[in-house]
């Protein structure tokens, strides 16, 4: 049975549902790369495992927040909340140019401006920027992850609520 995702997105899950699957989606990516790059901060390598657990946490629950944001935001911008379902160039382009920048923002304060965290000397930087590389390419890489693990998973709510309804009335 072929099940049809509809051209109008207006009937799709509800707003608070795509949203926590979406804040989920990129909190659970998004940790396991802050994990990866322990060695790429100071004092992040010989911490003991908890605290490490606990400073990538923070680290993930923040880019969540910015993944929550950026998406809001396309969707405001595209008049489309639901835009994650139609796989488009744009909405997908403006939501990562969106994670940079606000990522970029963000890393040059905390390093540059309130040393909330340093690199190490792994860690490759923007030359004209002080800003770490890596945090660059993981809005480069991971929201494709985010964006298609919260896709699949919602088209599949969605297609569960379909079966669920479509079994009801053919009884």
């Amino acid at each position: 049975m072929q099940i049809d995702t509809p051209k109008n997105t207006s009937h799709h899950t509800s707003k608070v549902t795509l949203l926590l699957v979406m804040g989920t989606s990129a909190f659970l990516f998004h940790f396991v790369w802050e994990m990866w790059q322990v060695p790429f901060y100071q004092g992040m390598p010989g911490a003991s495992h908890w605290v490490a657990v606990r400073i990538c946490s923070q680290a993930a629950f923040g880019d969540a927040f910015i993944a929550i944001f950026s998406y809001a935001l396309v969707a405001w911008f595209f008049n489309d909340i639901n835009w994650v379902y139609l796989s488009r160039r744009k909405p997908v382009g403006v939501y990562l140019c969106i994670g940079l920048l606000v990522t970029i923002i963000l890393e040059y304060l905390a390093t540059e401006v309130f040393y909330r965290w340093q690199y190490s000397e792994l860690m490759p930087r923007l030359w004209w920027l002080g800003t770490g590389a890596l945090p660059l390419l993981q809005w480069a890489f991971v929201p494709f992850l985010s964006l298609w693990t919260a896709k699949v998973f919602l088209l599949g709510i969605y297609a569960n609520e379909h079966l669920l309804i479509g079994d009801r009335v053919s009884r």
